[in-house]
């Protein structure tokens, strides 16, 4: 009896919760970018991207836990069969005459490009029913998304994650043209966020100064990764993307907007304990918003974190983009 006392204790210290957390590794990651660009034509454009990793087979496995993956968006890929998801709402258009290429295209108003499971086996009433949960969960009308403007395109769309084959019959596309994206598709888009807007870059999305610009566009894109090189199993990936540009050289809003937000910006990124001391990186980054770049572009990643909050061994601060950052441009 008393040799079974040591060894119940030491089950107790490896199933309590920094002993279980210590001993498996994250199935959770957070990573944030802003990139900061010049436009030729003075204007300059700000692109956000939060990148949230799961390490779950969320077809397979029964979850019921949730993390830093969204659950309400974590459901819907079990529910509804989905192999990949594309949400965008936009407001005006990107002037590729003035501005450029775009880092991530998206026509004017909402666009929904959805990719099922070969085992649905009702299409269209799956499609039906997913636009009317999204309609909930982000406040806006794609509840109007039905056969009249649903289309299944056959060459100009393909997987972006991972897929082994290309059966368009199981792909869906809608847009509204004459939706209107304001704070209340903001707000909704911010939640879906680990730290919601209370930590990290996201501090900085402040709706008032991004619907007073130039272009503005924010979207949802879901889909499954390798998570080894071998691809023997898989991981869900959550990118939310948003970009505005403003006008900062012609009507000083840009710098007045960005200095705002400088001013109440938080000490930390977005990680379950607060710290203490200033982040390097997000003085970078206020230092950029109230002093936008004039030649080249600005990076700013405060580094991937994982489940408990504690950051990568390096956190990314660049005047230009790094390698790894290629992949905001093309998802």
């Amino acid at each position: 009896m008393a040799a079974a006392m040591p060894l119940a204790l030491l089950v107790l210290l490896l199933l309590g919760p920094g002993g279980w957390c210590l001993a498996e590794p994250p199935r959770d990651s957070l990573r944030e970018e802003l990139v900061i660009t010049p436009l030729p034509s003075g204007d300059v454009a700000a692109t956000f991207q939060f990148r949230t990793r799961w390490d779950s087979e969320l077809q397979r496995e029964g979850v019921s836990h949730y993390r830093l993956f969204p659950k309400a968006l974590g459901q819907l890929i079990s529910k509804y069969s989905l192999r990949e998801l594309h949400l965008s709402f936009t407001q005006g258009f990107w002037r590729t005459r003035y501005w450029g290429p775009p880092f991530l295209q998206a026509p004017s108003g909402a666009e929904l490009w959805v990719w099922f499971q070969d085992t649905v086996t009702d299409v269209d009433k799956s499609w039906k029913e997913l636009s009317n949960v999204l309609s909930g969960i982000f406040c806006a009308s794609l509840n109007f998304i039905d056969s009249t403007n649903t289309v299944t395109p056959t060459a100009s769309f393909k997987p972006l994650g991972l897929a082994n084959d290309t059966d368009h019959y199981f792909l869906r596309y809608a847009v509204l043209p004459r939706e209107v994206v304001c704070t209340e598709n903001l707000t909704p888009w911010k939640k879906l966020l680990p730290c919601s807007s209370k930590a990290g870059l996201s501090v900085l999305l402040k709706a008032d100064r991004l619907f007073h610009t130039s272009y503005h566009s924010q979207a949802v894109h879901i889909r499954p990764v390798c998570r080894n090189a071998r691809c023997t199993s898989i991981s869900w990936e959550l990118r939310q993307t948003l970009s505005v540009v403003f006008d900062a050289f012609i009507t000083g809003q840009g710098k007045k907007a960005l200095r705002s937000v400088s001013q109440t910006g938080p000490s930390s990124g977005c990680s379950p304990e607060p710290s203490r001391s200033p982040a390097p990186w997000l003085q970078r980054a206020e230092s950029m918003w109230t002093s936008p770049p004039t030649t080249s572009p600005a990076f700013v990643s405060p580094g991937q974190r994982d489940i408990r909050g504690a950051p990568t061994p390096d956190h990314y601060i660049s005047g230009r983009h790094p390698r790894h950052s290629e992949d905001l441009c093309h998802l």
